[in-house]
């Protein structure tokens, strides 16, 4: 919560494996949580996080962070919402059918120090659901080898 009325929450995916993912993943979610706080404007926050992200790269290893960062207002159900390369999020408005939202995304975190982050806002209501995850839901494969996959998901 940066205030009494914010909840701000995060979803990544690191590339690689192992404690160098590991400590990048650290540093992205450090990085975006303290600059939310300080700015909380999710886009200017994934921005700079990027930057930094980007720039503190040794030359060896590519290493990249997908994220979906959200900042809902708990008072009035705004919903402002940066996607970061990552999975798009389902949304279920009440008694509705789920529904992938087409949110524009950039690249993933530390990819380019040029990348532009955009902020799209969405109204959430009182029995309203929101999901997020990574791909390793939907690329999930059953004993005949068959994905998951997002039609499952959202069915």
């Amino acid at each position: 919560m940066t205030d009494s009325d914010s909840i701000n929450f995060l979803i990544a995916d690191v590339s690689g494996k192992g404690i160098t993912a590991a400590l990048y993943m650290m540093t992205a979610k450090t990085l975006i949580k303290e600059l939310v706080i300080a700015h909380k404007d999710p886009a200017e926050a994934m921005r700079m996080a990027n930057i930094t992200l980007a720039k503190s790269k040794s030359e060896t290893a590519f290493m990249f962070v997908t994220c979906f960062l959200g900042v809902l207002n708990t008072e009035t159900g705004e919903l402002v919402c940066v996607n970061g390369g990552h999975n798009p999020p389902l949304l279920k408005n009440g008694d509705a059918n789920w529904e992938y939202q087409k949110i524009k995304h950039a690249c993933a975190l530390g990819v380019s120090p040029k990348a532009k982050f955009t902020a799209v806002s969405l109204q959430m209501n009182l029995g309203d659901s929101f999901i997020m995850y990574t791909d390793g839901v939907t690329e999930a494969m059953n004993s005949d080898r068959e994905q998951f996959g997002e039609t499952r998901l959202k069915e």
